[in-house]
């Protein structure tokens, strides 16, 4: 039987790279760079289609998602034109997995044990929720073979460690740091390996809903974390928080993803921070120090 073909857009990025290194043998996969695919240029997607055929399109690429790109401008229209790019040449590939946001439910409020069906309960007020709303909307309503996998808080290596918390908080461990915390909230953190794993069977399996959140259905507020971390690194660093009161939580209803895979599990919360730390323990040498700060 011949490897599933996949084409990855945003192969770069942290979760690119972590889907390259963990399923690169087990598929096909194709991950142009920006050169030699802009996603924005319609005649070029269309072209690369026709001449990479493929089964599975999983769809990361995107701008505007985090503090670093705080002031992209045009979010909305870039991030559609390459959404729809993809949309519009789908008679060459059987599958598209779209990774979404749980900004799509308006993180303008607390999003808490957010459930699929919410969607369109509230517009989301921010340019890159809009996007994310709009993706999941068409996802919803067409009949292409389409998939939204709703993300929440992931983390793990190759993340950007100087803005996601719990990355930032183990390296700042690392250099025995004071973690940070502007304000303290809910979240539903998920590990890269576990989000592989759901990836991989959506990619082999047909799913009976379209829109999936993927998260733990755990809520961890950000200074039970940094307390985990301190006790996980041995390090009884101090932990500094901003402002006192809570700030809106971000967290899904996963019962939808667990009916959909039965033997869905997750690593063990403490074990994965041992992992993680462990790990830039070793790239201690390549940290900026500097930006932590």
């Amino acid at each position: 039987m011949s490897k599933l073909q996949i084409l990855l857009t945003g192969g770069n990025g942290y979760i690119g790279k972590n889907i390259l290194e963990q399923l690169g043998g087990k598929y096909v996969i194709l991950a142009p760079s920006h050169a030699q695919l802009e996603l924005a240029n319609s005649d070029m997607v269309e072209t690369y289609l026709k001449t990479h055929p493929v089964d599975v399109i999983v769809h990361t690429a995107n701008i505007g998602g985090n503090r670093a790109e705080a002031d992209v401008s045009n979010v909305v229209g870039y991030n559609l034109r390459i959404f729809f790019n993809l949309i519009r040449n789908s008679k060459y590939y059987k599958k598209f997995i779209y990774l979404g946001s749980g900004t799509q439910y308006g993180k303008q409020f607390s999003i808490t044990q957010v459930k699929e069906t919410e969607l369109g309960v509230r517009i989301p007020s921010d340019e890159f929720g809009l996007y994310k709303y709009i993706c999941a909307r068409y996802v919803e309503d067409s009949t292409l073979p389409l998939l939204n996998l709703v993300l929440f808080g992931i983390y793990g290596k190759y993340e950007p460690y100087q803005f996601r918390f719990i990355s930032n908080a183990l390296c700042r461990s690392v250099f025995d740091m004071p973690i940070t915390i502007s304000q303290n909230a809910f979240f539903d953190y998920l590990w890269i390996d576990d989000f592989i794993r759901i990836l991989d069977y959506f990619l082999i399996h047909t799913s009976k809903y379209r829109t999936y959140n993927v998260g733990t259905g755990t809520r961890r507020d950000l200074l039970s974390i940094a307390r985990d971390i301190r006790q996980v690194v041995g390090n009884n660093i101090p932990i500094d928080v901003a402002k006192s009161e809570m700030k809106e939580e971000y967290t899904c209803n996963i019962d939808r993803l667990k009916e959909e895979i039965v033997s869905l599990k997750f690593t063990d919360f403490h074990q994965t921070l041992q992992n993680l730390y462990e790990y830039y323990g070793k790239q201690c040498n390549t940290l900026d120090k500097a930006s932590l700060i």
